[in-house]
């Protein structure tokens, strides 16, 4: 059926006096949907066009309360809006009558043509291809065109953002496709200021027809551009409502929806109120499957039936569990530090929503998870540590995750000084630690000179306190113009840890030799004798143990016995270390240390080539004059732990090194 308007662009209409009217939808070139609502308790059995009878190809009922409608899809070139028409129709009695009708193009308007097209959408294809005609028609009975894009499509739906005003309500809208017509199933998922972002079911055709408001309005979607959907999801309101429209409207989404969902979200929310203020400072995937939610609360008190967490996509709260502490401060507001944890529901990081009833009100914040190996983790485990003194089982299972998982970063270093000329040909590398204590550092450079005895040796001095590099500058100048030393001053950032600075140094090509401010070797042969006993031996490690009263003594002659004893408690601190430079040690697969003896012991652990020499130096030949730099205890609960699962993994247990039983020559 073909619509020719005349020149103001007006349909023609029949005058026939008594015609009722005979709504035409068109299908293609030859054929067209029709049905006549003014016939009451009669089927149309018959339509003829100007005295040509019209193929009727199929009968399809429309049934409603009161009302019962048939629409025919007739095959018939003749049928043109304004043509005249016979119905012959029947009654329910089986008597046959003859109805005068005039054929009309279904206006949007009409109730019925809305009913009639979702029966066309849902019962109708058309297997020749595109179906221009039904376009043509659908795009003049359209009141207008809006602009629109495609924002996101998934493997379960697109999200639309259209350029119109709209209530909210409900949407209804067809595609048409190669096939015909079809209905696509959708929802708003915001709207506002002249716009409305909608879901739609399926993947997007470039061509849609809305209902929207009782108005048909044709859209044409415009190729997908990254930095629209940018500015129209941002991480403000406009994306916290797309996110939480989809969480209640969509069963089971994708993983692609779901990081989609997550990119929406903010990592840190926080929610101030008349009655208390919340931070929500970090959602963390734990390597368990778990989440952990970190979070700071002012002039309140949280306990487990005041939160509700519900994972995106999922209709059922999460079952949690809850940390919490008061943490003294000097103001008068104080503080809760609060752990949640829940499992979580999917392999792949999302969000989360996290929602709090105090005081009458809710709130409701949705965050994004971040991976445990995030950077940003290990200064929040620290931050949290003291949550360990609640609940002693958020260490191994929440704080050393956070602590260990983020890889092996590069010593963070801010400053470095060269005094004096590295000598030619270096047998070893002295890397000597020190936190705060300068005068025991200056025992151990004063000892070195003694001990040196011509041999080539690059001494460098490792400061873990940034705020006394000015002091620690201005006393080495005096230690290398007095004691005619070279020595190399690295001030290094409060994230970085010994090991990262013994890690860094294990990559060189020389042995290196690693030790504390305050060590004071006795012998004056002593670091001579030292790299002979790895000169040409399979020994990596040398390992001398303190010789402070104060610590206590272990008679050690295995890896897993010293293992046994770090986990028990933890030992007298290392206070010498020699590497050899035969076999380059390797974190790959292995916890985040933070202390020297953690990193060491368990690169001795892992060793799968080398035996592991164990000095005793109870003897005397190495003593630690005493120092004010104590050890870090969150740091050294963490190594304990890490320790544990060296062992478990590795064949440690199997290798047994062996205990030195002599003094090799110089």
């Amino acid at each position: 059926m073909s619509v020719i308007p005349n020149d103001k662009g007006e349909l023609p209409v029949s005058q026939e006096p008594g015609a009722l009217p005979l709504f035409v939808i068109p299908w293609s070139g030859s054929a067209a949907f029709a049905w006549c609502s003014q016939l009451e308790n009669a089927a149309i059995a018959d339509v003829r066009v100007a005295g040509v009878a019209a193929t009727v190809l199929e009968r399809k009922k429309l049934l409603r309360p009161g009302q019962h409608l048939e629409v025919l899809l007739l095959d018939s070139v003749n049928l043109r809006d304004g043509a005249e028409c016979e119905l012959h129709v029947t009654s329910k009695d089986g008597e046959g009558a003859v109805v005068r009708a005039v054929a009309r193009l279904a206006r949007w308007d009409n109730p019925e043509t809305r009913r009639a097209l979702g029966l066309v959408a849902n019962r109708f294809t058309q297997a020749n291809g595109p179906a221009p005609v039904l376009e043509r028609y659908l795009a003049f009975i359209s009141a207008w065109q809006a602009p629109g894009s495609l924002v996101k499509a998934f493997p379960e739906g697109s999200i639309l953002d259209v350029h119109a005003e709209h209530d909210g309500g409900q949407v209804s809208a067809y595609a048409v496709t190669a096939h015909g017509l079809q209905r696509v199933a959708g929802q708003v998922l915001h709207h506002g200021d002249g716009r409305l972002v909608l879901w739609l079911d399926g993947e997007a055709e470039s061509l849609l027809y809305l209902e929207l408001a009782d108005t048909l309005v044709r859209l044409h979607l415009n190729e997908r551009s990254p930095r629209h959907a940018l500015s129209l999801v941002d991480t403000g309101a406009n994306g916290i409502n797309l996110v939480e429209a989809l969480h209640a409207g969509i069963e089971q989404p994708s993983p692609e929806l779901r990081a989609w969902a997550a990119s929406l979200c903010r990592q840190n929310v926080v929610r101030p109120s008349e009655a208390a203020g919340v931070e929500v400072i970090r959602a963390v995937r734990l390597p368990s499957r778990e989440v952990a939610i970190f979070l700071r609360i002012t002039d309140a008190i949280v306990g487990a039936r005041d939160l509700r967490l519900e994972a995106f996509g999922a209709k059922e709260p999460l079952a949690i569990t809850i940390v919490a502490r008061e943490v003294d401060g000097e103001g008068p507001q104080w503080q809760q530090q609060v752990i949640v944890k829940a499992p979580a529901p999917e392999a792949d990081l999302g969000c989360v929503k996290l929602s709090r009833s105090y005081a009458g009100q809710s709130h409701a914040a949705w965050i994004r998870e971040v991976d445990a190996a995030d950077p940003r983790n290990a200064a929040l485990a620290r931050d949290f540590a003291p949550m360990a003194w609640v609940d002693p089982a958020t260490l191994p299972t929440i704080l050393h995750p956070l602590a260990t998982a983020g890889g092996h970063a590069a010593p963070g270093l801010l400053q470095r000084l060269d005094l004096g000329s590295e000598p030619e040909q270096v047998s070893a590398d002295i890397v000597v630690f020190v936190q705060q204590d300068l005068e025991a550092l200056h025992r151990t450079v004063l000892a070195l000179s003694l001990t040196l005895h011509d041999r080539p040796f690059a001494i460098h001095l490792c400061l873990f306190d940034p705020r006394l590099w000015p002091a620690l500058e201005a006393k080495a100048q005096v230690w290398s113009r007095s004691y005619g030393l070279p020595l190399r001053l690295s001030c290094y950032s409060t994230r970085t840890t010994e090991a990262h600075v013994a890690q860094q140094a294990m990559a060189g090509t020389r042995p290196q030799v690693f030790c504390r401010a305050g060590v004071v070797l006795r012998r004056g042969d002593g670091l001579v004798r030292l790299l002979s006993m790895l000169h040409g031996k399979a020994a990596t490690l040398l390992v001398e143990g303190t010789a402070d009263p104060a610590m206590p003594r272990h008679d050690v002659s295995t890896v897993p016995q010293l293992a046994d004893v770090v986990q028990a408690d933890w030992p007298a601190r290392i206070v010498l270390a020699a590497l050899s430079s035969d076999d380059r040690l390797k974190a790959d697969g292995m916890p985040q240390f933070y202390t020297l003896e953690g990193f060491l012991l368990a690169q001795a652990m892992a060793s799968q080539s080398s035996e592991v020499v164990l000095q005793d130096a109870h003897d005397g030949d190495v003593v630690s004059s005493g120092t004010s730099d104590r050890p870090d205890d969150f740091e050294t609960k963490l190594d304990r732990l890490s320790l544990q699962m060296v062992r478990r993994s590795s064949s440690a247990a199997q290798r047994r090194p062996r205990k030195a039983t002599g003094r090799g020559t110089g």
